[in-house]
């Protein structure tokens, strides 16, 4: 079927309070690139989620997350977004079919400036501070961000929110 409701599900936890312009989605803005690269670009399951967060900066770290997913994924690969809730916790995952991320250096990505070495990958993996940012962002709305290995190949980023108890933009994001 048409991910559309998806699609308004998984802008609505990106806006926030401000459902009634949901201008465009996440999935909408970056679609015509993926479709440029001829990538299967898809939604998974979006449920329906409600968390008190700062929209930019939730916002940025998807934003991050999918844009590299793109950037690292060949033509003719996938990339798939889900959206899940689980009792007190928001589940936000972008899987990739790309290049990859060598298993040592897994634990390095989310350092500031960290790149995975491009002589061992064919192309650089990781976006200087944009890994970075990501984990801050997360972290500053009392959640997490990982990345595991898929089966088969690429990756698949993940952001775990807390529903409650989100910061909602304290400033605590900043840092230096």
């Amino acid at each position: 079927g048409k991910p559309t409701g998806m699609i308004q599900n998984m802008y609505c936890y990106c806006s926030g309070a401000d459902r009634r312009k949901p201008g465009r989605s996440i999935y909408d803005f970056f679609l015509p690139i993926a479709q440029e690269k001829r990538i299967d670009f898809t939604i998974g399951r979006c449920d329906t989620v409600t968390a008190m967060a700062d929209k930019t900066r939730i916002q940025q770290l998807i934003n991050s997350l999918v844009d590299n997913a793109l950037k690292f994924t060949p033509g003719d690969g996938s990339v798939e977004l889900c959206l899940e809730s689980q009792e007190d916790t928001i589940l936000f995952r972008v899987r990739d079919s790309g290049i990859g991320i060598p298993e040592e250096e897994m634990e390095n990505i989310f350092k500031r400036f960290y790149q995975v070495d491009k002589a061992r990958s064919g192309e650089e993996r990781g976006a200087g501070l944009g890994l970075q940012i990501c984990k801050r962002i997360a972290e500053a709305h009392g959640g997490q961000i990982s990345v595991q290995a898929n089966k088969d190949r690429g990756v698949t980023f993940t952001v775990t929110l807390p529903v409650k108890g989100c910061c909602g933009g304290s400033g605590d994001e900043r840092g230096n």
